[in-house]
């Protein structure tokens, strides 16, 4: 217990708790936020110390160039000591407002250059060119560090190219976003591939966005012995072409292409072609052994036309996507262990053209299929559930699956309350649900059917295993 002391003053009676040791204090500042422990430094030396290193532990995250300024100064006091404690830098894409505070770029530049910054291991620059052509000696300042674990760099362009050419540390994460408007193809070391030979050895994962770049691959690189996560975003569907042969162990890829305002038949047309580019490149050349996880929009998939066997396939159906022969020709061409649908697109219950379809071709197209998880976010409070669930659940019994699970999601489900949707998931019996669609087959072992965020019944979830 803490013993108060009264002291009397103006015969009002103060009641006052006894100094904190540091220790205490120290551990206060490290669960507080950052202005109180901005106000901490400010009570002794010591704490004055010791506070900074809590501060730099977290990392710093400047939004504008004042704070760049300030991080300068701050990072020089202490005689540099500080410098070997920071463990994160994020610059913000303030750059492209206009001219640093007092050429705080050079400070930073200089700082970089001349000290250890031996537990920095994060880098994200939120407008790499910028900061590169404001900042020239910035390129080799960031680049000679040797501590960095992880790199984001959005918005790339040559000098950026030129940064990466001569990274120092040994990454084994690396996030590229490039400009949309720069010319990939002025220089033959724009892609990726080409770009990070020299951290080839220890990078583990790659996130690359809005790559248009070609590789002559008739040309000779090193491929990335350890890269087995591969993420690829963007607006333009990637040719895999140079990912397969470079990096010949990734495990897993996610394709994410926001690729949705074109014509509808001009951008169908399009979607073929680039499945062509890649499916003939996998014909001569070959692919990946096996991708343990592969996750994207269904349309992003069918692009890559992967015809390697596949652990776990989880696709994104979204408004645009048709159903039609799109699911079952991907499938065909590859061998799938398991596949996640996820939708919330209008009429994907309906018999005729919705995902009942994709299901009663999937015996066809994927034989070998071993789980199905279907996740269906209701987006019409009017659907008419009873016959819609019974164009999902009705082909299960042909699929010669050993798991299905279906999930009804009514999260976003817009005036859900007393619809339709919410009367019959009021009363529905998922156990019973589950049951009867364990029974309708002879090779599920175990069926679980649910629903998340109903009005009155919340989160509900029903298993049947096969006894």
């Amino acid at each position: 217990m803490f013993r108060t002391q009264e002291i009397r003053a103006d015969a009002v009676v103060l009641r006052t708790l006894p100094p904190l040791p540091l220790d205490v204090l120290y551990a206060v500042a490290t669960f507080s936020r950052l202005p109180e422990v901005s106000a901490l430094m400010r009570t002794c030396q010591t704490l004055y110390h010791e506070c900074a290193k809590i501060i730099l532990h977290r990392g710093a995250a400047l939004w504008g160039p004042k704070e760049l300024a300030s991080f300068v100064m701050f990072i020089n006091a202490e005689e540099l000591s500080r410098c070997r404690h920071l463990r994160g830098l994020s610059i913000s894409d303030f750059y492209e407002l206009g001219t640093l505070v007092d050429g705080a770029g050079h400070g930073l530049a200089a700082v970089l250059a001349a000290n250890s910054f031996e537990s920095l291991r994060r880098l994200y620059l939120g407008h790499a060119e910028v900061v590169f052509r404001d900042t020239q000696e910035l390129i080799t300042a960031f680049a000679n560090l040797l501590s960095l674990k992880a790199i984001a760099l959005n918005g790339c362009g040559d000098l950026s190219i030129t940064f990466l050419k001569g990274i120092k540390s040994k990454l084994t994460t690396m996030e590229l976003t490039y400009l949309t408007e720069a010319d990939q193809d002025s220089r033959s070391d724009y892609h990726p591939v080409v770009a990070l030979q020299n951290v080839r050895e220890t990078l583990q994962i790659l996130h690359v966005s809005e790559v248009t770049s070609s590789i002559d691959l008739a040309l000779s690189f090193q491929p990335y012995p350890n890269l087995d996560v591969l993420v690829i975003g963007g607006s333009e569907y990637p040719v895999l072409g140079p990912y397969i042969r470079f990096c010949p162990n990734v495990k897993k890829l996610h394709i994410f292409i926001s690729s949705y305002e074109h014509d509808d038949e001009v951008y169908l047309e399009e979607l073929d072609d680039f499945r062509d580019i890649n499916v003939e490149y996998q014909t001569q050349h070959g692919t990946w052994d096996r991708l343990e996880e592969v996750a994207g929009g269904v349309h992003d998939i069918y692009t890559t036309g992967l015809s390697c066997p596949i652990g776990e396939l989880s696709m994104r159906l979204d408004a645009r996507d048709r159903f039609d022969d799109v699911i079952p020709t991907l499938l065909a061409a590859a061998q799938v262990d398991s596949l996640t649908l996820l939708t919330a697109k209008p009429h994907a219950f309906d018999g005729d053209s919705g995902l009942p379809l994709v299901l009663r071709a999937l015996p066809d197209a994927s034989p070998d299929l071993k789980s199905l998880n279907l996740y269906m976010q209701i987006s019409c409070p009017n659907e008419e559930l009873r016959s819609a669930l019974g164009y999902i659940l009705g082909p299960i019994a042909h699929l010669k699956i050993c798991t299905f699970v279906l999930t009804l999601d009514l999260e976003e489900t817009p005036d859900l309350r007393g619809s339709p949707v919410d009367r019959f998931l009021a009363h529905f019996d998922f156990a019973q649900c589950a049951r009867d669609v364990l029974s309708s087959s002879t090779t599920l072992k175990d069926v679980e059917i649910g629903m998340l965020a109903h009005p009155s019944r919340g989160t509900v979830t029903a298993y049947a295993p096969r006894e």
